[in-house]
């Protein structure tokens, strides 16, 4: 079997999708050379392409990447669409895999798209120009596609209720977490400044992220513990909004914030940090989460989208905007070991969702399907 993986938005950029793709690219080339399989991945980036006999590079031009914004994305749609389904019939590949929701709509190769979420949809905000994309070309993709993969069953569930998608094409298979993370021998080292004891966020500083509320629950408690707060998060404008409220609070000297670190340094902040707190209003996954129990640290989330279905047993859910509940769970987690142990210990059997071998043998078995027309559905 002959798989297309378009990667043409990947490049310096790094972000939960470029994550998820360059582990994905590495995972299928480990569990498939054993089987034939060969690949051939449609990226400017040569670097992401394994140097095996059984990967192809196939080069795209640069400005496809992601890293270029509003002309990058413009330029890849024009060319999923045109230039790819070409391509694909001239490299005779057998299914395409798409690791974001971009796949051509009229192609006479089987396609398997991945959505990770509907953020674009739900929060235009954010992103417009994703959102338009999102209303418009999405649909008719994943109509037209041989199969669809979900990160999680309420981005499963996002899909059937507001695009109308058949369920029974839509397959979940959680994200794998990168090795490192579940290795106690990784390379782990402080980043400047780190304190002692703490609790952790991270996650990119928008207001759905929910920093304030994090902040917010830490200020109740700050007082009757010696725990400091981390947050890895962004720059920029909202970023700085978070820092005034931390200093509004009294808190700056109890607050210590981190961007764009390395993995090393984020391996020792996982491991060594007594809980992962992580209120989002809407994740489709929710990769620190993921990140913190494959390191050993439960987490604290908010109830509600896919993570308590991440978290499980491992963690604990409080409701939507109790920063009292919240609260109350830091102080627990943060004096009473046992109870922390528990989740720690729930969160190493649970964790093995997440690595890659299971997540690569899932997303085999959705290929084959596609190829065998299995669930093909076309307009």
């Amino acid at each position: 079997m002959r798989i297309g993986l378009n990667a043409a938005f990947l490049g310096k950029g790094h972000n939960g999708i470029s994550t998820y793709t360059r582990g994905l690219i590495k995972a299928l080339g480990e569990h498939g050379s054993s089987d034939g399989q060969e690949y051939v991945v449609y990226t400017s980036s040569e670097d992401d392409v394994p140097r095996e006999p059984n990967f192809k590079w196939r080069r795209t031009l640069p400005f496809l990447r992601a890293e270029h914004g509003a002309f990058g994305n413009s330029l890849r749609l024009l060319w999923t669409q045109s230039v790819l389904p070409r391509l694909l019939l001239n490299d005779r590949v057998d299914v395409l895999l798409s690791p974001l929701p971009e796949s051509p709509i009229f192609s006479k190769t089987p396609r398997v798209v991945v959505v990770h979420d509907l953020i674009p949809f739900f929060y235009p905000e954010e992103s417009p120009r994703l959102a338009l994309y999102s209303r418009s070309v999405l649909p008719l993709s994943l109509r037209r596609a041989g199969g669809i993969v979900a990160d999680s069953e309420h981005t499963k569930q996002d899909l059937i209720r507001e695009f109308g998608i058949d369920g029974r094409r839509v397959s979940v298979a959680y994200l794998g977490v990168d090795d490192c993370y579940f290795s106690r021998n990784g390379l782990a080292s402080a980043p400047s400044g780190c304190p002692d004891e703490y609790f952790l966020f991270v996650g990119a500083c928008v207001p759905r992220k929910n920093p304030l509320g994090v902040v917010r629950a830490y200020a109740e408690i700050h007082e009757r513990i010696a725990h400091k707060l981390v947050l890895v998060t962004s720059t920029g404008s909202y970023p700085n909004e978070v820092k005034r409220v931390v200093a509004d609070l009294g808190l700056s000297d109890k607050v210590k914030f981190y961007s764009a670190l390395p993995q090393h340094q984020m391996l020792f902040l996982y491991r060594r940090a007594t809980a992962l707190v992580f209120l989002s209003e809407y994740e489709g996954f929710g990769y620190p989460v993921a990140e913190a129990m494959a390191a050993g640290t439960p987490a604290i989330v908010c109830a509600g989208t896919s993570l308590p279905e991440v978290v499980g047993d491992a963690g604990v859910v409080v409701s939507p905007g109790d920063s009292g509940g919240v609260a109350r769970a830091m102080i627990e987690l943060a004096l009473d070991k046992p109870a922390r142990e528990l989740l720690r210990e729930r969160g190493l059997l649970h964790r093995k969702m997440f690595q890659w071998p299971v997540v690569a043998e899932k997303l085999g078995s959705v290929l084959l399907t596609a190829i065998n027309g299995n669930s093909r559905i076309d307009l």
